[in-house]
């Protein structure tokens, strides 16, 4: 039986480092358990230190995304060190921004719409599905819709959704030119599949002067409604939207 899907899940507001220690890029749309903004509740440089009384010091962006996503309108609690001073002080902000989910894969932007890479599919009982897949397969359906007949927007229509949504697609096989049908999730957020698209792959080393596969903020290039998507607009380099 296919796991449960998860309940939608909402981002907080704040643009933190990808890389510890997490400092604060930008404070973006910081709200308390009321619904008011607390923009000056935190500045740019500040640490952050702790989600929910756990340490993110040693954590990669996407384990801390885990502790910072969660149900609407619930709030978390942050520990924050000030640039300035060194003081410690707590921050209590609502979880408020909804947050997209993607599938592990990247497909091309213009028809035919191919396969660029195979990242981290899974199946709906969360089995890793990377091997029935190639690059260079060419999608040919998604959810039992022609991609011929309808004007879609691969990253938008295709690849994000709502949190362990099931997309079925119907695939052509580049070796073969046989069509197979493969059911997969959408499990990744979709900021941190922006990065991968960004820096080639969930493989690749962020810090790295690594060439991108060819989809430089393919969100952004598909049309006006590009970084909605995400909740906060484009993702860059050196941090990421909580």
């Amino acid at each position: 039986p296919a796991e449960p899907a998860r309940p939608a899940m909402y981002g907080i507001g704040l643009k933190v480092a990808d890389y510890p220690p997490h400092s604060i890029l930008e404070v973006n749309d910081l709200r308390d358990e009321k619904g008011r903004s607390i923009k000056g509740a935190t500045r740019k440089g500040d640490i952050l230190e702790a989600i929910n009384d756990v340490s993110v010091h040693d954590l990669s962006i996407e384990q801390l995304e885990l502790f910072v996503f969660g149900p609407k309108d619930t709030t978390v609690s942050l520990l924050m060190v000030s640039q300035s001073t060194g003081s410690p002080y707590h921050v209590n902000a609502l979880r408020h921004i909804p947050i997209s989910f993607a599938l592990g894969i990247s497909l091309t932007l213009k028809r035919p719409f191919q396969v660029q890479r195979v990242d981290e599919l899974l199946d709906a009982q969360n089995n890793n599905v990377n091997h029935l897949v190639e690059a260079g397969d060419i999608v040919e359906a998604f959810n039992g819709m022609s991609v011929a007949e309808l004007a879609i927007r691969p990253v938008h229509d295709i690849i994000f959704g709502p949190i362990d949504s099931i997309v079925n697609l119907t695939l052509r096989s580049v070796r073969t030119n046989s069509t197979y049908e493969l059911a997969v999730k959408r499990h990744l957020p979709a900021v941190s599949w922006q990065r991968w698209e960004e820096y080639g792959g969930m493989t690749q080393d962020a810090g790295s002067s690594v060439v991108s596969s060819g989809i430089e903020n393919a969100a952004e290039n598909e049309g006006a409604e590009g970084g909605n998507v995400i909740g906060f607009g484009n993702d860059d380099v050196t941090g990421e939207f909580i």
